[in-house]
């Protein structure tokens, strides 16, 4: 098995037969058959399943894809590293985002790269959480800036911030007052709702989800909801500042319980640390806490984002968060 018969099976996975993959990989089709064949040969197994439609991966298959990734992935990271010993930081970092991370520190970071480390490429994505995680976990994203995540013998996950969560809507559908509304009476306002992990608590999203008139799995489309008073939403003041600021929706804050969503920091547990990597993530704790401290991300700080990450048996869940920091809940309405 080498780096081109791994870099041949992964194009005729993504492109589905083998004139697509070579075209891909810039040879002729038989010099992708051969290889393919060989590796077969070698791991004693069909790796695909072909038909006149073209060529799917089979269980073994879709099995190698997952280590060719990872072997592939840990390739750049080698050459990367030993290229990093100079003395200009330089190579590539892949970060998975939540939408709210990209309001609060995408732009500062994008301007902090492209200044400081010229020679530094950084390749964003943004999905939700649960994705992002995944993304982490499987070796395609370095770093992740995901919420509330799931226990992961993969990944490592450093508490970042606490965000509270408020009712986001119209006038007509939260009412004119500004005070603190309960839970009971959010619940019961035509909810627009999505899969995003909100908080980690499940029974608040399902008793969400039990009056939701939307499901929405695209902030894009949520946002555009909220505007025109379709319905209202449970979410942090950073998703939606710009409406906030323009007045075309206004927020409360959720009390009784009080609502929050905590944000992680998560790297794969196995992965070998570049310059790049470090750099990224320093830089990562380092905005974060600016933002926050500046009051342009409301949110509480829950670790000092300029320590070293901390080491968790795996990857954190909220129970694990610490108790700190948590703002008193806003006296509620009536």
């Amino acid at each position: 098995m080498n780096r081109l018969q791994l870099d041949y099976f992964l194009a005729v996975c993504q492109h589905g037969n083998l004139s697509r993959a070579a075209a891909a990989s810039h040879v002729v089709a038989s010099a992708v058959s051969y290889q393919i064949g060989l590796l077969e040969d070698e791991l004693g197994v069909a790796l695909f399943e072909r038909s006149v439609k073209g060529m799917a991966p089979t269980a073994a298959g879709i099995r190698l894809q997952e280590h060719a990734r990872d072997i592939l992935r840990r390739f750049e990271l080698a050459s990367t590293d030993v290229r990093g010993l100079s003395s200009e930081v330089h190579g590539e970092v892949a970060i998975a985002i939540a939408h709210t991370v990209v309001e609060g520190i995408g732009l500062p970071l994008m301007q902090r790269v492209t200044r400081d480390y010229p020679r530094l490429r950084l390749a964003l994505s943004e999905s939700m959480s649960r994705i992002a995680l995944e993304s982490v976990a499987s070796g395609e994203a370095d770093i992740g800036l995901v919420y509330n995540p799931q226990a992961s013998a993969r990944v490592l996950a450093e508490p970042l911030l606490r965000e509270a969560i408020y009712c986001v809507g119209t006038p007509a559908i939260i009412g004119k007052s500004r005070r603190a509304i309960r839970f009971a009476s959010v619940e019961k306002l035509p909810q627009g709702v999505s899969s995003r992990s909100i908080t980690e608590r499940e029974d608040l999203q399902r008793r969400l989800r039990a009056s939701a008139v939307l499901e929405l799995n695209s902030i894009t489309a949520m946002r555009k909801a909220l505007a025109a008073g379709l319905c209202c939403s449970a979410l942090p003041l950073t998703t939606v500042r710009d409406l906030l600021d323009a007045g075309v929706i206004r927020a409360r804050r959720i009390v009784e319980p009080e609502v929050t969503r905590d944000l992680y920091l998560v790297t794969q547990r196995e992965r070998s640390p570049t310059a790049a990597f470090e750099t990224i993530r320093a830089l990562i704790r380092a905005l974060v806490r600016e933002e926050v401290k500046a009051g342009r991300w409301p949110a509480t700080l829950l670790a000092n984002p300029a320590r070293r990450a901390r080491r968790l048996p795996a990857a954190a869940t909220p129970a694990t968060a610490p108790a700190a920091g948590r703002p008193a809940a806003a006296r509620a309405a009536r």
